[in-house]
């Protein structure tokens, strides 16, 4: 009888140093993910470099002119957001952005007046390049 009593009180001990070693297991597994997520490793975006870019804003003809890029850069890579705190309107530009290429706020399809802010935004780094304001645009 007293075989039985020690075999069972050996498999509860044994049950309980697998319950640890389970726990232990689990709570390292979960700190190599969360380090692995917290280093970048896993998950988020992987941003590139922001270029360097320069406009030259002419308010007499409400342009902003690209003077300068470090880098090739694509249109459709920059967000180019023009709002007068009511209406809001993206303008789009195709192919490659070139020194000398103007962006046009008084464009007839955008119904902006007042004064108007241009936000550029680099799309694949997700980092404003610019921020320009045109005052009494009509």
């Amino acid at each position: 009888m007293n075989k039985k009593v020690q075999l069972i009180e050996n498999e509860q001990a044994i049950s309980a140093i697998i319950a640890v070693v389970l726990m232990v297991a689990v709570a390292t597994a979960m700190a190599a993910v969360s380090y692995a997520y917290i280093t970048g490793l896993i998950g988020g975006k992987n941003l590139e470099e922001p270029p360097v870019i320069d406009f030259y804003q002419n308010d007499d003809q409400n342009t902003l002119t690209l003077t300068h890029a470090d880098r090739p850069v694509d249109w459709p890579d920059l967000e180019i957001r023009v709002t007068d705190g009511t209406n809001t309107e993206l303008i789009s530009k195709t192919g490659e952005a070139e020194v000398g290429q103007k962006i046009n706020i008084n464009d007839e399809t955008l119904i902006l007046t007042g004064t108007v802010t241009v936000t550029i935004t680099h799309l694949p780094s997700d980092t404003m390049v610019g921020e320009y304001t045109f005052e009494d645009v009509t």
